[in-house]
């Protein structure tokens, strides 16, 4: 046996046989958010803008990483298909469909595409998370982000039983 193979094949920042770059410092909206309207309370889909997660630094010839926005005002376009009205922006997590007021704070989710990978977050399910993952780091960013109170133990069983509610309601 040569010395190669007893050493694991991969090490450091390689995780999965792919680079994960700047895991925790850049941070990218997913375009397409479930919002409510504010004129009838019904769902809409908002197409936010996308914002850059890189400049370029013309002094050292490099790349500087932007840190991206999470809470706020963003910009886009969406329409309410019950009454008709068109949103240039939205208030973030005020505007968001899928919200939970818990003991801690607000847990809220972009989008009904990225229930199940934090449905597995919250469970502990690294395995099911892995695989929903795949090799979407844009998804990894997002779920590297669930804040604590969301994870803790005393949490878990509500958010799970209000995710489940949230994906039998999309189908």
């Amino acid at each position: 046996m040569t010395p190669d193979e007893t050493l694991p094949r991969f090490r450091g920042i390689r995780r999965f046989r792919n680079p994960v770059e700047f895991r925790y410092r850049t941070y990218e909206r997913p375009e397409k958010i479930d919002a409510i309207c504010e004129k009838c309370g019904s769902p809409y889909v908002f197409k936010a803008t996308p914002t850059p997660t890189e400049q370029f630094d013309p002094e050292t010839g490099g790349y500087e990483v932007l840190k991206g926005k999470v809470c706020g005002n963003f910009e886009g376009k969406g329409a309410c298909q019950k009454c008709g009205r068109v949103s240039r922006s939205i208030n973030w997590p005020d505007d968001a469909l899928l919200k939970l007021e818990i003991p801690g704070g607000l847990f809220w989710v972009w989008n009904y595409e990225l229930l199940p990978v934090m449905r597995a977050r919250i469970a502990g399910d690294n395995l099911e998370l892995r695989n929903l993952i795949g090799n979407d780091w844009k998804i990894a960013r997002i779920v590297g982000r669930i804040p604590k109170f969301a994870t803790i133990k005393k949490n878990r069983p509500r958010i799970l039983k209000e995710i489940d509610h949230w994906l039998s309601q999309k189908k």
